[in-house]
């Protein structure tokens, strides 16, 4: 009724910048497994009807366990550093699916609230569940369900949680694939700090940051596909610190630093290109041809910025052809 008498607040994009919830499903032995492992540290939630099951099956699989397991409600005002909340989805029966199907992947219809108010109430239980973490949230399902599939898809499509992989090792879910990644740059910045593209140095300071660099090559790996453009940068700046630190010792070798020079561009990755460059120009071979080689570093660096404007091209035509079909629709 009074517009002008309350202030609109920011847009709250909340005060944790950690790692995105992760959700996967996964069998009950991989749960377990993970859960009673000592690194987790992790507690379990479950819905409150669902509590004593869910002990009883991870005593099934691991025998005496001591993670904790608590309902939903029971946890409700409590806080926990990190979170598996597990069988949310799988707990709610047939026509619940339905509901929370039709509620994520359309506009609900005129009277949803009247028709599902179960959803309602669902609602309000998974929100306890999700802000009771205060670093990590994981949701586990045990088995697949038309709810947690759509839940999953909508999320993930807007980039709000991480799919956890069915295929890959316990150990690589300790951390979820945004930790991995902020765990590879942390090893790459170490890296850094002991050597540097103005000058590499001694032989044990390239060795150090190499084996910086090899370590965050392997976290970018478990991060999956939030990690695959590290990988290949982490690979080239690996490339481009022995090239500087070996320098220019035979002729051949300039024509392995030019391409070298065009996989560094191709990645956007310019200071290690200039580098490259700079290193080129000091070296003997070049001060005998420079025009040659500098014809050689200018059609490189001209065809992979035309290839780089093609795809964004061809890129930004099936863009269009794509909302052509769907205005044709």
């Amino acid at each position: 009724f009074f517009p002008g008498s309350v202030k609109r607040l920011a847009k709250d994009d909340g005060l944790c910048k950690g790692p995105r919830p992760a959700m996967g499903v996964w069998e009950m032995a991989k749960l377990a497994s993970l859960l009673c492992n000592p690194e987790s540290g992790v507690i379990v939630l479950t819905p409150d009807d669902n509590v004593d099951e869910l002990k009883r099956e991870l005593s099934q699989q691991v025998g005496t366990t001591t993670v904790t397991v608590l309902g939903i409600r029971a946890a409700k005002g409590l806080d926990f550093a990190e979170v598996v909340l597990v069988d949310f989805f799988k707990c709610l029966d047939a026509q619940q699916h339905k509901s929370w199907k039709k509620m994520l992947h359309s506009s609900p219809p005129p009277g949803f609230r009247d028709n599902h108010p179960e959803v309602e109430t669902q609602l309000k239980l998974l929100y306890t569940a999700v802000t009771r973490p205060q670093q990590r949230l994981t949701m586990i399902e045990t088995a697949p369900s038309k709810a947690a599939s759509s839940f999953l898809a909508v999320l993930r499509n807007q980039d709000k949680l991480v799919e956890l992989s069915t295929n890959s090792t316990i150990e690589t879910h300790l951390l979820t694939p945004d930790e991995w990644l902020a765990r590879g740059l942390d090893f790459a910045l170490e890296a850094s700090g002991h050597t540097s593209l103005a000058g590499v140095g001694r032989e044990h300071d390239l060795t150090i940051a190499l084996t910086w660099l090899n370590n965050s090559i392997e976290c970018f790996r478990k991060a999956g596909k939030v990690g695959l453009a590290y990988v290949g940068k982490a690979h080239v700046h690996t490339e481009v610190l022995r090239f500087l630190h070996n320098g220019v010792q035979k002729e051949d070798h300039e024509s392995a630093l030019v391409e070298l020079v065009k996989r560094c561009i191709t990645q956007a990755m310019w200071l290690e290109a200039h580098s490259l460059v700079s290193c080129l120009i000091t070296s003997p071979y070049y001060q005998q041809q420079p025009e040659f080689y500098q014809r050689q570093v200018e059609q490189n660096v001209h065809a992979v910025l035309r290839s780089s404007c093609i795809h964004e091209v061809k890129g930004e035509a099936e863009e269009g052809k794509e909302h052509e079909k769907t205005v044709d629709v």
